[in-house]
């Protein structure tokens, strides 16, 4: 079983907000699927940030590790994902 420290951080208009949550898990689908939990409660985002949670989660669905999901959803415009 592993810790991981996942910071998830939302900017819109230059205002950045971040969700941080601590999962011990056994796989990275595990972590995957807590994530997903825990991401689906963030209804306070603005709205254009709003509207990229479907990609995130797609994007979420596909990774195959850690780095991919990081790198690929730090890609978007409004969304920052760190796991420690």
């Amino acid at each position: 079983m592993r810790e991981y420290l996942v910071i998830i951080t939302f900017t819109e208009s230059g205002i950045k907000n971040e969700v941080k949550f601590i999962k011990t898990v056994d796989s990275f689908d595990e972590l995957k699927q807590a994530f997903l939990k825990r991401f689906g409660n963030i209804n306070n985002a603005p709205n254009k940030a709003l509207k990229e949670k479907p990609l995130v989660k797609r994007l979420t669905h596909e990774a195959n590790s850690i780095d991919e999901w990081v790198s690929n959803i730090n890609k978007t415009d409004r969304w920052n994902l760190v796991v420690q």
